[in-house]
């Protein structure tokens, strides 16, 4: 067992501790959200990763994303990410899929990891990968919006069905709805109200980083089927379960 990982499995046990470094996560969506993941997840002992992204880092990113600095002003966010996972984890297996994700070309982009997590604003977008996921019977994990969030005791796990008052998870459960899927979609929101001004969302860098950190613990509660570390708020599918047993 790594040094760096004596205290994980202190907590969780050297088989769960196993079983999470012979994992293979997807993180779509690298910014706010999905950059306090990727060094999460990095320092719970995941190997292997499929980081896909986009973008390049911007001045406005540096309020609210982990990965952000001025030094890496105009970098790929998938370069970035990669070489901090390494800094982690120097033996972690990273792929790098510098794409904007559709409905075409998914599975191109990650195949068949054992868990996805989408970290992705647009709903297109998102609404294509949970089906993806979905259909494909790969666990996958969501995060709603943390733009305009101030109140960070709001924040919880929930399925998809159970999410109100957050308008991107309104949209997101409406557009499943209509093609037949009404749950079975862990995610992470909060119902506080948000105000819009001027069409612009505003954002803060504690709570993007505390739904980072959730969808970071949801993702491994999933991983490691285990309902208590949610407050039995989701409920792991029966054959995870038994795959993971």
């Amino acid at each position: 067992m790594k040094e760096e990982l004596e205290r994980l499995s202190l907590l969780v046990g050297k088989e769960d501790l196993s079983l999470l470094s012979s994992k293979h996560v997807a993180i779509v969506g690298l910014g706010g959200v999905g950059g306090y993941v990727v060094d999460a997840l990095s320092r719970a002992g995941i190997n292997r990763f499929t980081l896909v992204d986009f973008d390049v880092f911007e001045k406005s990113n540096i309020n609210r994303q982990l990965l952000s600095s001025l030094d890496v002003i105009g970098r790929k966010k998938t370069d970035v990410a990669s070489a901090w996972v390494k800094r982690i984890n120097g033996n972690a297996d990273v792929i790098v899929r510098d794409t904007f994700l559709s409905e075409e070309n998914i599975k191109e982009m990650i195949d068949r990891p054992d868990l996805i997590v989408d970290a992705i604003d647009s709903v297109k977008s998102k609404v294509a990968l949970i089906k993806y996921a979905l259909e494909n019977d790969i666990p996958v994990v969501s995060s709603m919006g943390a733009a305009n969030k101030l109140d960070l005791t709001r924040i919880t796990f929930a399925d998809i069905s159970e999410t109100y008052g957050c308008p991107l998870a309104r949209a997101v459960r409406t557009i499943l709805k209509n093609d037949g899927i009404c749950s079975g979609v862990p995610v992470v929101f909060s119902p506080e109200r948000i105000k819009v001004e001027n069409g612009m969302l505003g954002t803060l860098s504690t709570s993007v980083a505390a739904f980072g950190i959730y969808l970071s613990h949801l993702a491994i509660s999933v991983l490691l089927g285990k309902d208590g570390m949610t407050g039995g708020k989701i409920k792991t599918r029966k054959k995870d379960k038994e795959k993971n047993a």
